[in-house]
């Protein structure tokens, strides 16, 4: 919504027992001034959700470069399913 991007590029993995979601853009880029000062509910929801899960939660940007989020969520692996 904010970042004016053309391209964006998603990638969902599985490495070392947990979910692991790389989102990037070529958008305007966040900030690290805007970082500290963000109080929506978009970043900082973001970082909350993935420590309610004990997951790690990491933003990265520069001005004219784009954005990328890194979220990584622990798994717990079940040796059979059965529906």
């Amino acid at each position: 919504k904010h970042a004016d991007a053309s391209e964006v590029q998603v990638n969902l993995s599985v490495i070392a027992k947990c979910v692991c979601l790389v989102v990037s853009d070529n958008g305007r880029g966040i900030t690290q001034p805007e970082l500290e000062k963000e109080k929506s509910f978009g970043v900082r929801g973001m970082q909350e959700r993935c420590q309610q899960l004990g997951g790690r939660f990491h933003v990265q940007g520069s001005a004219g470069s784009g954005t990328t989020v890194r979220i990584w969520i622990p798994v717990k692996y079940q040796e059979s399913f059965s529906a």
